[in-house]
C-alpha cells in the first residue's frame, strides 16, 4: 500500500532555493525527454528509459532515481490520445518517493 501526503515546508532562503533549483532541473529533463519521445514516437516508459536514461543523467546532473522519475512522470503524460508534444514549466509538481524523500516525523523534518 503507498501513502500520498500534502505538507508544507518552512525552509530557510537557502533551502527554498535550492529546492526551486531542484524542481526547474527535473522540469528542463522532462522537457527534454518529452521532445525525444514525442519526435521518436516512444511512449512507453522503458522504452524512453532506454533511449534517454545515461544522457541525462549526465546532462543534468541528477540521481538515478529523479532521472528514473522525469522518464516515469514523461511517459505517463503520453497516455492520453491527444499526442501533442508535452511542456513542462519551472514551476512543474514532481512527484517524490521514499527513495528521493524521508519525512522525519519525529524531528519535524522533511530530507530530500
Amino acid at each position: 500500500m503507498r501513502l500520498t501526503t500534502k505538507i508544507k515546508l518552512k525552509a530557510t532562503v537557502e533551502q527554498k532555493f535550492l529546492l526551486k533549483e531542484t524542481l526547474k532541473t527535473c522540469s528542463e529533463a522532462c522537457n527534454y525527454m518529452s521532445a525525444i519521445a514525442f519526435l521518436s514516437s516512444t511512449w512507453n516508459r522503458i522504452d524512453l528509459q532506454k533511449l534517454v536514461y545515461y544522457e541525462v543523467k549526465e546532462a543534468f546532473g541528477l540521481s538515478a532515481q529523479m532521472v528514473l522519475l522525469c522518464v516515469h512522470k514523461t511517459a505517463n503524460d503520453y497516455h492520453s490520445k491527444n499526442l501533442v508534444q508535452r511542456r513542462y514549466g519551472e514551476r512543474s509538481a514532481m512527484p517524490f518517493d521514499e527513495r528521493v524523500l524521508t519525512i522525519f516525523v519525529n524531528k519535524r523534518e522533511v530530507s530530500i
